[in-house]
């Protein structure tokens, strides 16, 4: 019976509780690495979907602006905005709001309902938003000319 009292080669229960312990904190900090992966990984994707949809917006109305011919055409302008049309073509993403700012000549600002010259340069500013975060936004000024 004396020999089972001697044996020593257990764990006592502060070492469980300190390799616990241990282990906890290590579980800790590979979780708040790995959250925050996660939400720069889904900052990224939103900010690329924004730039994504930008392109997009000024490559149909530089398409609208170099191949309506001698017609003038209306986009829209205005500030968050849900849906933009360029010419006859309707761009709507329910994610993202836009804002559309455009001058004629580099001086004078369109309303919303002026037509617009493809013979002349359409000087262009758009901003677009996601409209879950209005935080992240992405926003291009550029120049359309007519070839």
């Amino acid at each position: 019976m004396n020999r089972y009292i001697t044996n020593q080669k257990g764990l006592t229960l502060i070492e469980l509780l300190a390799a616990i312990s241990i282990f906890a904190i290590i579980v800790g900090l590979v979780y708040g690495v790995l959250i925050n992966g996660i939400n720069y990984s889904n900052i990224a994707q939103t900010k690329t979907a924004l730039q994504q949809e930008a392109n997009y917006v000024i490559t149909m109305t530089r398409s609208q602006h170099q191949n309506s011919g001698y017609e003038s055409y209306q986009i829209d302008i205005g500030e968050n905005l849900t849906s933009i049309n360029i010419g006859e073509h309707e761009i709507n993403n329910p994610n993202i709001n836009y804002t559309v700012e455009a001058l004629r000549n580099g001086e004078v600002e369109l309303a919303e309902n002026d037509l617009i010259d493809p013979h002349q340069p359409l000087y262009i500013h758009l901003i677009v938003t996601d409209a879950r975060n209005d935080q992240h936004s992405f926003e291009i000024r550029t120049t359309i000319r007519r070839l």
